[in-house]
């Protein structure tokens, strides 16, 4: 970083060599300056909306899942954790999560086999039983999407609370 004389402060990328006569003394120095403060502004503004996004999945009160093109579990946020208790070194792969959180072979056929057909219809909810890491069966609301690069994510809410309450209200 410098500062103009203006006082402005500035970005700059400088390369230097010393020049050498033939008996190896320095004459001069040679290099160049480029002014990168555009650049640096950008790399400032992106860090400071990475953090942002970050910030926001880490405090949703939503579970959230980011997987990877070959199915590998890329990051889950705290809440995921929260509502099933599987962190990402539980299930560091779709493989994984569909073994553990539905250990019935049918039902963990049929829920894969919803999720690959809604997975590129964009916010469609599915509800599923999902056998968390406490061995606690709870109904869990998905939505799930397609990102442009072949990635995808799944948004959870627990609606076992939700549904339990439903069914108190409909006994009274």
């Amino acid at each position: 970083q410098l500062y103009q004389k203006n006082g402005k402060q500035i970005w700059v990328s400088m390369t230097a060599r010393a020049v050498r006569d033939d008996e190896g003394r320095t004459v001069c120095y040679e290099g160049t300056a480029v002014d990168i403060t555009v650049r640096k502004n950008v790399e400032q503004l992106l860090e400071s909306e990475r953090e942002t996004f970050y910030g926001i999945l880490q405090k949703a009160p939503y579970g959230v899942v980011l997987i990877s093109n070959d199915g590998s579990y890329l990051y889950v946020n705290p809440e995921f954790t929260t509502i099933t208790g599987y962190t990402l070194e539980d299930v560091p792969t779709g493989r994984e999560w569909f073994a553990k959180a539905y250990p019935d072979k049918d039902y963990r056929k049929y829920v894969a086999g919803e999720w690959k057909k809604d997975i590129k219809t964009r916010g469609v909810n599915k509800i599923f039983n999902v056998l968390c890491k406490d061995r606690v069966t709870k109904e869990i609301e998905f939505r799930s999407a397609s990102l442009d690069d072949g990635r995808a994510f799944s948004i959870l809410l627990d609606g076992t609370e939700r549904k339990r309450l439903e069914e108190v209200l409909r006994e009274s």
